[in-house]
């Protein structure tokens, strides 16, 4: 059996690649989780990060049905390492896919309630379900499986990670992809109609219980700990390693599978925090707190930002997120506060010229002048500054000036330096 990561690109065929090296079970994970566990008791967070990178991969690859609890083990365990990464955005989401998968999925014995990671980790509040208003598709006589759970509704808590199966009439599975929240790709959903029927073969999956044996063990036991400073124990071999993926992978279209440390990699900033202190209107002495922000280099290297790109950055720049300034149709192209399906890397549109500017002047650059060229097919027209004003460019040099808040679906933008 072929299985595929799950390529949306702009074609009604939905080209794909395959990415396996291998088949894989559910019992092979289970190998994979608690090889994870030995790297922590290990004290290895670059061995964690690879294996957890691994297993993530290799989840697309499962030959059956995926076992929910052993998604939500793998969760929490990225959930551990984005804490001591001090990632809380993807700390946020993978900690809500494992509470949503397994609430009582046992705690390691020496992460007791009053432990920071455990704490924070309950914190989080699971997102409300949203979803497009259409109706699933699945493959005819088959079925569509989210987190190993049937669906035949596509709603899904936003920003929750999701590992989605296609399985045909015969319960083959030919089809896997991991998906933000309720971003659904376009084959899978048809106009608003009748929901779909359930497939025939269709059983109740038992949830290894093994997976809460092992979570329920210790992993950073002040005897472990004791150990580690003599000899550090030998973690056992995933099923395939990070090496053997790379090379099963064949011409895979930029864009459709990101790894989850590369995700936050991508988005990674600086943050300086300084103290003050000043005398109030009242005349009263106070203590003032700043944060200044500083992101890492323009990934966008002077060509047209694109959808993921401004999707890191706004993660931050929190007043430049999906939702906000919606009466101007600011990023209405967007789904679940997340870029439009196969849109990742092209330029993104529907931006202000505003948004544009703050976005350059975080990374210390500008927008270009109007007479500065480089404007393409797509997109049609950039946002450019001209005498500070705000100035829309097209390939042919043509320069309309308009409104500072307005947004056009045919408009992007690019940065230069100052």
């Amino acid at each position: 059996m072929i299985v595929f990561a799950g390529l949306f690109l702009a074609s009604p065929s939905f080209a794909q690649e395959e990415v396996c090296p291998g088949p894989y079970t559910n019992e092979l994970l289970l190998a994979d989780l608690d090889a994870i566990d030995d790297t922590f008791r290990a004290f290895d967070p670059d061995g964690a990060r690879t294996r957890l990178s691994t297993a993530h991969r290799m989840l697309l690859c499962l030959e059956e049905r995926a076992d929910p609890v052993g998604i939500a083990r793998l969760s929490r365990q990225l959930a551990l390492t984005f804490f001591f990464d001090q990632d809380e955005d993807a700390m946020r989401r993978w900690s809500m896919l494992s509470r949503k998968l397994a609430p009582d999925l046992p705690w390691h014995a020496d992460l007791g309630a009053d432990h920071p990671f455990r704490a924070q980790f309950s914190a989080f509040e699971i997102a409300e379900m949203a979803g497009p208003e259409k109706s699933l598709l699945p493959p005819k006589s088959g079925g569509v499986f989210w987190n190993g759970a049937y669906v035949d509704k596509p709603s899904a808590p936003m920003e929750m990670p999701a590992l989605v199966q296609l399985a045909d009439k015969k319960g083959e599975w030919i089809e896997a992809w991991w998906q933000d929240g309720s971003a659904w790709p376009e084959h899978v959903l048809g106009e608003p109609g009748a929901t779909p029927k359930a497939p025939k073969w269709l059983t109740e999956i038992t949830p290894d219980t093994r997976h809460a044996e092992k979570a329920a063990l210790p992993l950073f036991s002040e005897a472990e700990v004791a150990a580690a400073e003599v000899i550090e124990p030998e973690p056992a071999e995933p099923a395939f390693t990070q090496e053997e993926i790379a090379a099963a992978k064949t011409e895979v279209a930029a864009g459709d599978y990101r790894d989850p440390f590369e995700d936050a990699r991508r988005r990674a900033i600086r943050r300086e925090h300084y103290q003050s202190t000043g005398t109030n209107d009242a005349g009263d002495q106070v203590t003032i707190s700043t944060e200044v922000v500083t992101f890492r280099k323009d990934r966008s290297g002077g060509k047209p930002v694109t959808y993921e790109v401004l999707d890191y950055w706004s993660r931050d720049a929190k007043e430049w997120a999906p939702g906000t300034h919606a009466d101007s149709g600011y990023l209405k192209d967007w789904v679940d506060s997340r870029p439009p399906p196969n849109a990742s890397k092209k330029p993104v549109v529907w931006v202000s010229f505003e948004a544009a500017v703050a976005y350059c002047a975080s990374y210390g650059l500008t927008l270009p002048p109007a007479a500065s060229p480089g404007v393409g097919d797509d997109p049609k027209w950039e946002w450019r500054l001209e005498g500070g004003a705000a100035v829309r460019v097209n390939a042919k040099g043509k320069a309309q000036e308009t409104d500072r808040t307005e947004v056009h679906e045919d408009t992007g933008f690019r940065c230069t330096a100052s």
